[in-house]
């Protein structure tokens, strides 16, 4: 599911130069709940790089000050910031809150 939500995001450009990474993904799931995925060079992500096909296996996530449980392990100083998670925890997240909007 989460492959073919990143497959074909358009490189991200900082002062009309493409970067070695993606454009953030923003998910929203059925009962409200949101967050960012980020993945690439510059991102808590695997591999490093732009994967046009969305082939990642772990990807930076990004939330709201919301309580995820599911999320905990990868927990960056209480920033809402969670490197490296794995693709299937984050499928497993979008499934708890009900699927995509």
């Amino acid at each position: 599911m989460l492959k073919e939500m990143l497959a074909g995001r358009q490189l991200k450009n900082y002062n009309g130069y493409p970067q070695d990474e993606m454009e953030p993904l923003t998910v929203t799931c059925k009962d409200g709940f949101r967050f960012q995925i980020h993945a690439g060079r510059h991102s808590m992500s695997t591999p490093a790089g732009y994967q046009k096909e969305g082939n990642y296996r772990t990807v930076e996530i990004y939330i709201e000050p919301k309580d995820e449980a599911l999320l905990w392990p990868f927990a960056k100083h209480n920033t809402g910031r969670y490197g490296f998670v794995r693709v299937e925890v984050a499928e497993e997240i979008i499934r708890k809150h009900g699927g995509v909007l």
